[in-house]
């Protein structure tokens, strides 16, 4: 590591797709991407879980090789977005006395301690983003309570239960590359650290993440994390409905999706009795547009009506819409969502998600483009990419807020060409 700016690595396991940032920091903390990566995952991954360790490692070896020839900087220690189901994501309190009156880090570090008393099973444990942790001293919000007076402070954490098997198979993965885990983050709250504004969490914002086979809602409000749920279902199964329904690949079927997007078009006002689709807004049969197929199965027509994948790809995008206007209309959080909805990952690069959402729900939706850089390259200046960007966020706000950047088992996490021989002497010496 240069004596001059802090690197950084980042790693997500997707579904659809491994990615790598390697970004840096300089001492007057101005930030920078030096290199970054995304290689087809091949579905070594699923759901954030390891499906094939070799390949998966191959994989990620490959991402992180292309992103350091990009940096020209090594990382050793990596941190590492983890997925998990909302019965293992939840927000909880904790408390400590001051016993001298001056909080200092290791009072934040018994109140989180505290606090994720409630979380530890054997099969899991406890991991919490420092990047949204309330806290209060003498029952008075601050936003930073190191250095003040006072005799009790109260932390109101969100923790993700990791499971031990999740865990063992992820650091096993990247040690077979001799890289190393700094930390994890939940990737529903990297998507909103790689997105939002100050304005967005103070004013009130959800924050939601369409993934390949999982989609996450992060709902912000008063400067404060509400609530994070996770649902089993992404933009995966509009390529499925795709796949099914034209009979094509997976791969074309991506294609498609991207190419044509949602026939906005067909959206009419909802009725009581739920959507209609605009007569008027349909082709008819002699003026449609007929769409070749690539590759088709055996049998299967060369040709799709372009109303067809039309109708295909609106049937799901109302479920979706649907779904999302139940979760936050049951919650009672559309009241608190000033600056409306914020739309991220894969998903979110499908032409007119956001609009079929807006039209839906009636609030104000847009698409959630990486923040918190001083440039970033056209490449990643994506929706897709803000999730990781939210990992290399958290990534920064954790070494500056903790004071070191110590790893849970001890060793620093800095990235330094002595990093692999202080790994030999602690794995065979010492």
């Amino acid at each position: 590591m240069s004596k001059n700016k802090d690197i950084v690595g980042v790693i997500d396991f997707g579904s659809r797709a491994i990615r790598v940032i390697i970004g840096s920091r300089l001492r007057n903390g101005q930030t920078h991407i030096l290199g970054y990566s995304s290689v087809p995952t091949q579905d070594a991954v699923h759901f954030g879980a390891i499906q094939d360790i070799n390949l998966a490692g191959k994989l990620a070896n490959q991402a992180l090789t292309q992103a350091q020839a990009m940096a020209k900087e090594k990382t050793y220690y990596l941190y590492c977005g983890i997925q998990g189901s909302t019965e293992m994501s939840g927000i909880h309190d904790g408390k400590v006395e001051i016993e001298n009156g001056i909080i200092k880090p290791e009072h934040l570090e018994a109140a989180r301690h505290n606090a994720s008393l409630e979380c530890v099973t054997p099969e899991s444990r406890p991991v919490s983003c420092i990047k949204s942790e309330q806290w209060t001293v003498d029952d008075i919000r601050v936003a930073d309570p190191i250095g003040m007076q006072g005799h009790v402070l109260k932390g109101r954490i969100h923790f993700t239960r990791l499971s031990i098997f999740l865990e063992n198979n992820l650091r096993t993965c990247l040690e077979n590359q001799k890289k190393k885990i700094a930390d994890f983050v939940y990737m529903p709250l990297a998507a909103a650290h790689g997105c939002l504004t100050l304005e967005d969490i103070r004013l009130g914002a959800a924050v939601i993440n369409f993934g390949s086979t999982s989609t996450s809602i992060t709902v912000y409000n008063d400067n404060r994390l509400i609530a994070t749920e996770v649902f089993k279902w992404g933009s995966g199964h509009y390529v499925g409905d795709i796949a099914a329904v034209l009979n094509v690949y997976f791969e074309e079927a991506v294609e498609l999706l991207l190419d044509y997007g949602i026939n906005i078009d067909l959206f009419e006002t909802p009725t009581k009795g739920g959507f209609k689709l605009s007569s008027t807004s349909i082709a008819p049969p002699d003026s449609d547009v007929t769409i070749k197929l690539q590759k088709t199965v055996t049998g299967a027509p060369g040709t799709v009506a372009k109303s067809k994948l039309d109708a295909v790809i609106f049937e799901r995008s109302k479920q979706f819409a649907a779904l999302i206007e139940d979760y936050l209309k049951t919650n009672n959080y559309l009241m608190k969502l000033s600056r409306g909805l914020i739309i991220t990952g894969g998903g979110a690069a499908v032409s007119n998600q956001d609009k079929i959402l807006e039209k839906t729900i009636g609030i104000s939706t847009r698409i959630g483009l990486p923040l918190g850089f001083n440039e970033l390259p056209d490449a990643i200046n994506t929706p897709e990419w803000a999730p990781t960007i939210g990992i290399l966020n958290y990534a920064f706000a954790h070494r500056g807020g903790t004071g070191t950047a110590s790893a849970k088992n001890g060793r620093q996490t800095k990235n330094s060409f002595l990093t692999p021989i202080k790994w030999f002497f602690n794995d065979f010496i010492w």
